[in-house]
């Protein structure tokens, strides 16, 4: 199956490239300023779209904008910002065809799975000589997710983790924040593509997929449930459930 069959790409498109800002970027919604966030999430939604559709789609980005976006956290401006937007600025320059590096401060000896991720996802970041995995607790499926992606081997007991995650799933084919909590699609991001990185499926494929999809609104976008304001951020998950439902 196509990895995003179901969906409406055409309107998906145009509710994305409508984020798009004159002087650059992208925002939560047209009235607002570009976020280092929205515009990562809206070039990565757009690449992934002219990946998968049978048409390739022009991506109509202001590439210009970008490279003034990125000028705003050139230097002293980037010195605080936590390494998922440095991240996701090294992705934005990517696309812009610039080129923006940022030196990983050394992780601390109880540094997040995510943090610890993102670092890595910069530059080669070498764990600390005192870091040890029982420091890093995870409850919820973003945790796990960004745990199991930094493929360190701390994780024992794998069949134990794809049961709780299958167990993640709701009635209505959606995954909640861990089991029996309500469906949002960012926790079907996180738990599809946790299942994925352990080669494992859903319980409930069909109905997985019927979720995502069912988030979709008429604006285009995709929204936290069936019932939410769309959003970049929601339809970036919907997009990367979508991807991890199809390995």
């Amino acid at each position: 199956m196509d990895t995003f069959a179901g969906i409406e790409i055409t309107r998906l498109r145009d509710f994305i490239l409508s984020r798009q800002k004159n002087e650059g970027g992208f925002a939560a919604v047209p009235s607002l300023p570009a976020t280092i966030q929205d515009t990562f999430q809206a070039l990565e939604q757009l690449a992934l779209l002219d990946l998968h559709s049978p048409v390739q789609l022009p991506a109509a980005v202001n590439k210009s904008g970008l490279r003034q976006l990125l000028e705003r956290y050139r230097g002293d401006e980037s010195d605080s910002l936590p390494p998922r937007l440095l991240y996701y600025l090294t992705r934005i320059a990517a696309f812009a065809g610039e080129e923006i590096s940022f030196s990983s401060p050394q992780p601390s000896s109880d540094e997040s799975y995510e943090n610890l991720y993102f670092l890595s996802r910069i530059s080669p970041v070498p764990l600390p000589e005192d870091w040890q995995p029982g420091r890093q607790t995870w409850k919820f499926c973003r945790e796990l997710y960004f745990g199991l992606s930094l493929k360190t081997g701390t994780f024992e007991n794998l069949d134990i983790l794809t049961t709780w995650l299958r167990a993640c799933q709701n009635g209505d084919g959606g995954f909640g924040f861990f089991p029996a909590t309500t469906s949002y699609i960012e926790n079907s991001h996180y738990c599809l593509a946790s299942l994925a990185i352990l080669g494992a499926s859903p319980g409930n494929i069909k109905a997985a997929r019927e979720y995502i999809i069912s988030c979709q609104t008429a604006a285009g976008g995709f929204a936290r449930t069936g019932k939410a304001a769309p959003f970049l951020d929601s339809s970036w998950h919907a997009l990367l459930a979508l991807k991890a439902l199809t390995k």
